[in-house]
């Protein structure tokens, strides 16, 4: 599977998520944000403040749609939580059973979706354009779905550079539409490492059937 390159030097740090029922793997770079600000008890977030970028990983009510209905959907609905001024949603697809590690770790199917959206982020007087990556993690035995996404934004204010000083790197829009990219690295590495390691988290102890 093709991935958008990230920095090629992250290093990966197993995160516990909702009290340790959830386990993802979450780049070293990026920081927990609930000791800074609150967090909704349905939503695990992190960041990266030298580029701007997001994790955010939620536990959703079943989303009451399939295929390229279900990601278009959630794509939509995750950038109006944004509140982005713009948004347009490019492509997605289901991750084939061969390069989906979270099926074995309770997951019934994924997905991912991805377009590019504009958003006021960290500066309050200015607007990022980003690319937002999409995970689909379907419980269907639970009604319940797992959505992660990764923010990366690529032009700040129309400045192609971070808050940290780095050079952003260009949008994924043209490989994503032309298929080469399939997903960001970061939300890779969060989908393959996707795991449900307490059950009671839904209200019971049995695992996905």
């Amino acid at each position: 599977m093709s991935r958008a390159r990230g920095d090629a030097r992250d290093a990966l740090e197993r995160r516990p998520l909702f009290g340790g029922a959830v386990l993802v793997d979450v780049p070293t770079r990026f920081r927990d944000v609930s000791s800074v600000v609150p967090v909704p008890d349905h939503q695990e977030v992190f960041a990266d403040g030298a580029r701007d970028e997001t994790l955010v990983v939620e536990l959703v009510d079943a989303i009451a749609r399939e295929g390229e209905d279900l990601r278009a959907f959630a794509f939509a609905d995750a950038c109006e939580a944004m509140e982005a001024s713009s948004a347009t949603y490019v492509r997605g697809r289901e991750r084939a059973r061969d390069d989906d590690d979270a099926r074995a770790r309770g997951a019934s199917e994924t997905h991912v979706a991805y377009g590019v959206a504009r958003v006021r982020r960290s500066r309050e007087t200015s607007a990022n354009d980003i690319d937002l990556w999409g995970g689909i993690v379907r419980v269907r035995s639970k009604r319940t779905d797992a959505l992660i996404w990764h923010a990366r934004p690529f032009a700040f204010d129309g400045d192609a550079t971070t808050p940290g000083g780095e050079r952003a790197r260009p949008s994924d829009a043209d490989a994503a539409r032309a298929g080469v990219v399939e997903c960001s690295d970061v939300l890779d590495a969060a989908l393959n490492s996707f795991e449900i390691v307490d059950w009671g988290l839904f209200g019971d102890e049995d695992g996905e059937g």
